[in-house]
């Protein structure tokens, strides 16, 4: 890094005077301090106590012997003022393992999907399911990467989207996990192996936290709307994400088309049920519309 910061200012030094030069990394540094600043009180350096999940019919019960992830999550700050503005979710249908109750029918759904998986919802799964240590997150800066380099932005053009893209990254996770230990779902997995097949798994990992909201869904409806909002929909993207791990690479014609890829391969990696990545979608697009109708952003 300190390399690169010098190879970076003797290049600037000769496009430039000395003064300029100095005020110019002074004032940047500035304002990383404040931001830094600012950012160690957004509550998630908060020492908490392990997370014990509630116990009864319908809920969540933790799917793995790691901590549970992000359960302190309505401590952390929202960075933009008013971006959760009327995003309280549907809940899902009344618990039950009646055959004949809704629960169970959109359980069974994802049941039955899952024993005729076809090769092509097998690779959108295994594609969509994020590397250990991207997440949805960082695959969608590895999307918006790509955008940058095709639509061969400059610099000041490329900050403004990965913030945009941040921002909605930050806010739309920040609220699923709020609602994830609110609604504390059931996951289809703990269900199918309690009610309709004792020696069933879903066809990716579980993660271990709760089944509502989707968390792939509820990103992508807000990251998707801010991409959207920058460069339009119909936008013909190949994704190489995942080139380097033996994945062949995604062709798109609009954003709207990879977001229903990501939305369904949740689905079809036996995660979530159809009705919460339906109502996840709807969650993060009102969060990316209202970030956009909040902060206003140079063009």
């Amino acid at each position: 890094i300190n390399n690169l910061e010098n190879s970076l200012n003797a290049t600037y030094a000769s496009e430039v005077d000395g003064s300029t030069l100095q005020r110019s990394i002074a004032f940047g540094k500035e304002v990383a301090g404040r931001v830094a600043n600012w950012a160690a009180t957004d509550g998630t350096a908060n020492v908490n106590p392990p997370y014990v999940a509630p116990v009864g019919p319908g809920l969540w019960i933790p799917t793995a012997p790691t901590p549970a992830v992000y359960p302190y999550a309505s401590q952390t700050r929202l960075i933009v003022r008013g971006s959760d503005d009327g995003t309280p979710l549907v809940p899902p249908p009344a618990f039950s393992t009646n055959p004949s109750s809704a629960f169970y029918a959109m359980v069974k759904e994802v049941y039955d999907a899952s024993r005729i998986l076809t090769p092509e919802q097998k690779a959108m799964a295994l594609y969509f399911k994020d590397v250990p240590g991207y997440g949805p997150g960082g695959g969608f800066v590895w999307i918006l990467t790509e955008v940058i380099r095709q639509s061969k932005l400059p610099l000041d053009s490329a900050a403004l989207a990965l913030a945009k893209v941040g921002l909605a990254t930050h806010e739309a996770t920040v609220l699923l996990f709020r609602a994830k230990y609110i609604f504390n779902l059931i996951r289809p997995v703990t269900y199918i192996k309690m009610v309709i097949d004792p020696t069933w798994q879903s066809f990716i990992p579980t993660p271990n936290h709760p089944e509502f909201p989707s968390g792939h869904a509820a990103t992508n409806g807000a990251v998707f709307t801010m991409m959207i909002d920058m460069f339009g929909d119909n936008y013909p993207i190949t994704l190489h994400t995942y080139d380097y791990m033996g994945f062949r690479s995604r062709s798109y014609t609009s954003f709207t088309q990879i977001g229903k890829d990501m939305l369904d391969s949740r689905f079809y990696g036996g995660l979530h049920y159809t009705q919460t990545c339906e109502k996840s979608l709807a969650l993060g697009n009102k969060v990316g519309q209202n970030i956009l109708n909040t902060v206003k952003f140079l063009k």
